[in-house]
């Protein structure tokens, strides 16, 4: 956010002009600023009321406004920006910044904006979402450079965008990086068996559980003729560490963006100590030398899993 002024000696007084959410209005030598509430106290004085014990900080100009809801799920690829900001300072542009937790991509664009008044203005930008989680943040530019004003999560969901798949059924091909730099497709699979199990999170109690019982018992696998494979949204570089550190003898795969999840239809919404998001349904596939799934174990716990799938081949 611009700065208005700076205060510079600790514990001074500020005469405060109104207050909005976390903001103070306070009155400084250079003119109107914004003050977080939290550098500074209120007295209870007569107006206007002083604001004590400010420490040496800049008062800001901030964005005036909130996301209806602050965090949300949606299942459309954008949504509407419609903000009222208020700037005391001659600010210069906005922006939106759209950063996307699961593979670490940013987009950014240019936000729109109409004044209605001397100091305000509003917003009005169609923000594009990635898969997945979103953290979106406004930023203000000017003199000082870019500063953060305001974030909010926005989780796009893929959840009943794919039927749920049977037993017979042609299992849905994918090309996926792997965790030793190159990419396995399932279609050059064809004429071997696959066991593809999917699986939440690298180096969780669970999941390194379920990993360390497959390559305990991969020989029995390939005895059996089965190439087992595991996939979760993990980037490539996790994937070689968590491999490393168990010593793991068969392919990680990155589905970073939950595509091929959504295709086999584990990415879906899950509940957790009163909590609902989407994420991995722990699950497996047995797919054979045609590309066909004749077996699926859905929602599976970690602990003896493999142990019976050992008894089912």
């Amino acid at each position: 956010m611009p700065a208005v002024a700076r205060v510079t000696a600790a514990g001074s007084k500020l005469p405060l002009l109104g207050k909005q959410g976390d903001w103070f209005k306070v009155k400084l030598p250079a003119g109107d600023g914004w003050l977080p509430a939290k550098d500074g106290k209120r007295t209870g004085g007569e107006a206007p009321e002083p604001i004590e014990g400010v420490r040496e900080v800049l008062a800001q100009s901030p964005i005036i406004g909130t996301w209806q809801p602050a965090t949300m799920l949606t299942d459309k690829s954008t949504i509407d920006l419609d903000l009222k900001a208020n700037d005391e300072t001659s600010i210069k542009d906005y922006y939106i910044f759209v950063y996307n937790r699961t593979n670490s991509t940013v987009n950014t664009r240019k936000v729109r904006y109409q004044r209605v008044g001397k100091h305000d203005l509003e917003l009005t930008s169609n923000v594009p979402l990635f898969e997945g989680m979103n953290r979106i943040a406004i930023y203000v530019r000017d003199g000082d450079g870019m500063t953060s004003t305001r974030s909010a999560y926005v989780f796009r969901k893929r959840h009943g965008t794919n039927p749920k798949l049977s037993v017979g059924d042609q299992a849905p091909d994918f090309e996926l990086e792997s965790d030793d730099s190159g990419t396995i497709k399932l279609a050059d699979l064809r004429g071997k068996k696959v066991i593809l199990y999917f699986y939440p999170k690298d180096m969780t109690p669970g999941c390194t559980t379920q990993a360390c019982d497959f390559r305990d018992n991969q020989s029995a696998f390939e005895d059996a003729g089965y190439t087992v494979l595991g996939v979760s949204p993990d980037p490539v570089k996790r994937h070689a560490k968590f491999r490393e550190k168990h010593d793991l003898n068969f392919p990680l795969l990155a589905d970073t963006d939950n595509s091929v999840a959504d295709a086999y239809g584990v990415w879906r919404e899950k509940k957790n100590f009163g909590k609902t998001y989407m994420g991995i349904v722990r699950s497996t596939f047995f797919i054979d030398e045609e590309g066909k799934l004749t077996d699926i174990q859905d929602n599976v716990r970690a602990k003896g899993h493999v142990e019976r799938l050992i008894e089912a081949i």
